[in-house]
């Protein structure tokens, strides 16, 4: 967990992001977001509200399985269902009640990368949305199984959202899609989901590719935009 800088020093109350990959976010034996360090830039400048960052480590035996609420076409996913409903209904109740946090969606904020971006915080998001009010997605894997996720934006809308930020590299070679998947899905949020365009940043860096190292760059002004919302 990540605690801002005035904590303990005020009676205050926090917004609060969960992130999952949390074991990649602060401390790594390869390369890592570094989000404490690019927080603490954030806070000292005043560019966006002091926030509580919660990272949910993942394990690489079930991070398929976990993330995805409907299998692929080789059998993977099928448990994204129970793993929304523990981080709705069980961990951030812990946090509520341990942590000096903001309940309300408004100021809840859910996110990560790849699988952890759009498949399972998009869809936590969207089935929880009076726990989670905002989405952080960066290179989003929607092909991993992609009518399932359009048909159910399609039915159950996402208009409880407050914002919803969504990004990809120009140069993610493993997923040649990605683009045109984020834009797509942008465009969907919009027509059939509910949202409004200011609800929704799509950011295409013309220079990222599929790594920590472009995730490590991209967050903090994905972070700025959409803790502002």
């Amino acid at each position: 967990m990540y605690l801002p800088p005035s904590y303990d020093k005020s009676d205050a109350t926090y917004p609060v992001l969960y992130m999952q990959d949390g074991q990649s976010l602060f401390t790594s034996d390869n390369v890592e977001w570094q989000v404490d360090e690019a927080l603490e830039s954030i806070f000292v400048s005043k560019k966006a509200p002091e926030t509580i960052v919660v990272g949910i480590s993942s394990d690489p035996n079930t991070r398929f399985n976990e993330y995805a609420p409907w299998k692929n076409g080789v059998g993977d996913g099928g448990e994204g269902d129970a793993y929304a409903d523990f981080l709705a209904k069980e961990l951030k109740p812990y946090i509520d009640e341990h942590y000096c946090s903001q309940t309300d969606s408004k100021h809840t904020a859910i996110g990560g990368s790849s699988m952890g971006g759009a498949y399972i915080s998009l869809y936590t998001a969207v089935k929880y949305p009076d726990h989670f009010g905002k989405v952080l997605a960066l290179s989003p894997v929607f092909a991993f199984n992609k009518p399932p996720y359009e048909n159910y934006i399609r039915k159950t809308k996402a208009d409880k959202l407050k914002a919803v930020y969504l990004d990809s590299g120009e140069k993610e070679e493993q997923f040649p899609a990605a683009v045109g998947d984020v834009k797509e899905m942008a465009q969907l949020l919009q027509s059939d989901g509910g949202l409004k365009s200011s609800q929704i940043k799509t950011v295409i860096d013309p220079k990222g590719d599929y790594s920590k190292t472009s995730w490590q760059r991209r967050f903090p002004d994905a972070f700025i935009w959409l803790m502002n919302q």
